[in-house]
């Protein structure tokens, strides 16, 4: 915490955020964590701008134009967005840290983690979390004209009607749902005249744009996910969503998104809180997959979409 950066400013420790900070420019460093990371960071942001009275810049991994970068831009309480190379030309006051933060509140509380990331971040800046968080991703009127085309190519007319988003792949393959559970429940949907669409299967996030996929993921009368990018993206949006949990833990993953629900497997082991290098101890013939995963029974996601549409419609 004590090198010197861009401007030959100190990083400050997160500890000396007491001092006033009101009409500065404060360079806040995350630049370790995924686009899920990037969310939750994004809400603690805002809350520091707030409090602080301070011009926000957050420094994240990737490039400018990466769908980090280009995510938290659309971020409220976020004033500028940069990445390393940025840095040479880059004005602020002071810099504070918080990479490593999460990472290790998360491991000091294994095997019972009940903070969510944003908890950690705010802790790491000496911040109260809000009891909920509201809606907090802004998006233009074309971004979001642009989903409606591509919902309509889609045969989903969001005017009339909305439809469930399933989230089908995980950057980190332990955190996976089977396949073959996956094409069940699209086989239930349909059977209930219930449109959906696979992100990752008929619609390929990565052409689309982490924006315009925000903007589809909005009309979603719920959004079905493992503990992934689009369990973040709903909390962020206000939308209904429905994350299963095996690896890792419901409890700390949905709070404080007002409108999530976890099922969690129903094993003693679960949540072990492995990663993609420490093998299931149940099935440890694969560092890819985890047991308990299985556990989560198509039936149960498909009872829990229908408890989440209905609950969104009273």
């Amino acid at each position: 915490m004590s090198e010197l950066i861009g401007c030959g400013v100190k990083v400050i420790r997160p500890e000396s955020t007491q001092f006033s900070m009101k009409g500065k420019r404060v360079l806040i460093i995350e630049d370790k964590g995924g686009i899920g990371d990037m969310l939750t960071l994004a809400v603690v942001v805002a809350q520091f701008k707030k409090i602080k009275e301070c011009t926000t810049i957050v420094r994240c991994k990737g490039d400018s134009n990466g769908p980090r970068a280009e995510l938290l831009r659309h971020c409220a309480g976020i004033d500028e967005v940069v990445t390393m190379a940025d840095m040479s030309n880059l004005v602020f006051d002071c810099a504070i840290d918080v990479s490593e933060d999460c990472a290790r509140g998360e491991m000091a509380e294994i095997p019972s983690v009940t903070s969510c990331r944003a908890e950690l971040f705010c802790r790491a800046l000496h911040l109260q979390l809000p009891d909920s968080l509201s809606p907090f991703i802004n998006l233009s009127a074309v971004e979001v004209l642009n989903a409606v085309e591509v919902l309509e190519s889609k045969g989903i007319n969001c005017i009339d009607f909305k439809y469930v988003a399933l989230g089908t792949r995980s950057a980190e393959l332990y955190k996976d749902w089977k396949v073959e559970y996956w094409e069940q429940l699209r086989g239930l949907l349909k059977e209930h005249e219930i449109p959906y669409i696979s992100f990752g299967d008929e619609v390929d996030e990565t052409e689309l744009g982490i924006v315009t996929t925000a903007a589809l993921l909005r009309y979603a009368s719920c959004v079905v996910s493992v503990d992934t990018l689009w369990l973040h993206l709903a909390g962020a949006l206000g939308v209904p969503a429905i994350g299963m949990f095996g690896p890792s833990g419901a409890y700390s993953r949905i709070k404080p998104y007002p409108k999530a629900w976890g099922l969690q497997a129903n094993l003693g082991c679960s949540p072990c809180w492995r990663n993609c290098i420490i093998p299931c101890q149940l099935d440890p013939h694969t560092l890819d997959k985890s047991y308990c995963m299985s556990e989560i029974l198509p039936g149960e996601v498909f009872t829990a979409i229908k408890m989440a549409i209905a609950e969104e419609e009273e």
